[in-house]
């Protein structure tokens, strides 16, 4: 028997996840992105405005998610929670899975681990993140060198939870979230068991029961309450932990947030060492520019779908009447013109111009570079495409095939070869 044949089903049915569209804008932590003081590598620093907006209006992944991906993402929650039950038997655990809205930013937050500094009683919202390969660990592991995009991320947290008391509050607000949650799921089931209401009242029920499994099974916020209460209401500080999956290398690195006196702006810090390459200000600004293109794109599809007589349901409509809406507003979405569509902010190709300038700025390697600068000039008569130097991120996204038809419609018959090429290649 071959046990992965079996397993992997369960397992991509698990991962995977349903291209829809959003039905707000809606962004998530992991969206984060700053613009960048020094443009020489690129512009910005963490998400693609354009990729996530393909995601927010609902535009079908263009790679199914493969078995090994799926259980990579599994092994990072096991170490996740692992390093929870070791800070709660070390003592210094007071609360994990955290999930708290944030109604300005549209998104919700939800922080990995909170614990406490058993001298100072200080609260430390900390941020696990799994790595793997030798580039990784080299850098991360050996040369100290952070992840900005999970640096975001945490300074997202630290900015909307400043102290202990802020902290104190969104715990009490999630765990009162989980409990008013399990309730209704188990009145949920009582009603179904007991076929309870007609036919169509029954199938809302048990459509409103599956999204609260499905709400529950990402709720899964723990207390400590002993800590809960020991924990100090002063400020909050940052964590951001690195495991290593092959190599079981750890790091820690301790994140904050600084304000220059001078000119006001607030820069993220590391290790106590200020980092200005962005401001934290520049984040909530990105958030809002993304969040806008969405609303516009919505608010252009609902006036075109009002012109051909569809309207929006009513706020107490059924909800398959509500679901047939959206499907039809989100087709209308991702049908709208490109000039509703953010731009690439990553290159997938460089410029030659590009290519000397980061290789003088030792952004490029010598071998990279040597093969470009061997290929490109013709001196090497056995390889007759030149190398595509470009952005790492193109590569790990989930629209790069239609990204790059977009960006030069030239290459768009060779994107798939180049999708297969990058896949063998991280094999």
């Amino acid at each position: 028997m071959d046990v992965f044949e079996h397993i992997d089903k369960v397992l991509l049915q698990e991962e995977g996840w349903t291209a829809r569209v959003a039905r707000k804008a809606s962004t998530r932590p992991s969206d984060a992105s700053a613009v960048l003081f020094d443009q020489t590598e690129a512009k910005i620093t963490g998400a693609c405005h354009r990729a996530v907006y393909l995601r927010l209006v609902g535009t079908p992944v263009e790679e199914i998610i493969k078995p090994e991906k799926a259980m990579q993402f599994r092994v990072g929650r096991a170490v996740e929670e692992d390093l929870g039950g070791l800070a709660r038997k070390a003592g210094i655990f007071v609360a994990a899975g955290v999930r708290v809205e944030i109604p300005h930013l549209n998104t919700s937050l939800e922080m990995d681990d909170i614990l406490i500094d058993p001298e100072t009683q200080q609260p430390i919202i900390a941020d696990c993140k799994t790595i793997s390969g030798y580039w990784s660990n080299d850098q991360v592991l050996n040369k100290g060198k952070v992840k900005w995009s999970a640096v975001m991320q945490l300074l997202v947290y630290l900015n909307e939870f400043r102290t202990g008391a802020a902290l104190k509050e969104a715990i009490r607000q999630a765990s009162s979230d989980k409990t008013v949650m399990e309730g209704r799921t188990i009145e949920l089931r009582r009603l179904l068991e007991a076929k309870t209401g007609t036919e169509e009242e029954q199938k809302v029920m048990a459509h409103e029961l599956h999204d609260l499994e499905w709400k529950r099974k990402w709720n899964r916020v723990q207390v400590d309450w002993d800590n809960f209460a020991a924990m100090g209401d002063g400020p909050s500080t940052g964590m951001l932990i690195y495991i290593s999956r092959d190599e079981a290398g750890r790091r820690q690195f301790n994140i904050g947030i600084s304000c220059d006196p001078l000119d006001g702006w607030h820069y993220p810090s590391v290790d106590g060492a200020v980092v200005p390459i962005f401001t934290v200000e520049s984040i909530y600004e990105r958030f809002q520019t993304l969040q806008g293109y969405y609303l516009r794109t919505y608010d252009e599809a609902v006036r075109r779908l009002e012109l051909r007589g569809v309207r929006a349901p009513a706020t107490d409509a059924h909800y398959y009447e509500v679901k047939k809406y959206w499907e039809a507003l989100g087709l209308e979405m991702r049908s709208l013109p490109l000039e509703f569509m953010p731009p690439a902010e990553y290159e997938w190709n460089y410029s030659p111009e590009k290519i000397e300038a980061l290789y003088e700025r030792g952004f490029l390697g010598k071998t990279k570079y040597k093969e470009w600068k061997t290929v490109s000039s013709g001196k090497n008569r056995k390889s007759r495409e030149v190398p595509v130097l470009g952005d790492w991120h193109c590569n790990f996204c989930n629209y790069r095939k239609r990204c790059i038809g977009l960006q030069d419609p030239a290459y768009a018959n060779l994107a798939s070869d180049l999708i297969s090429i990058d896949d063998a290649n991280a094999a």
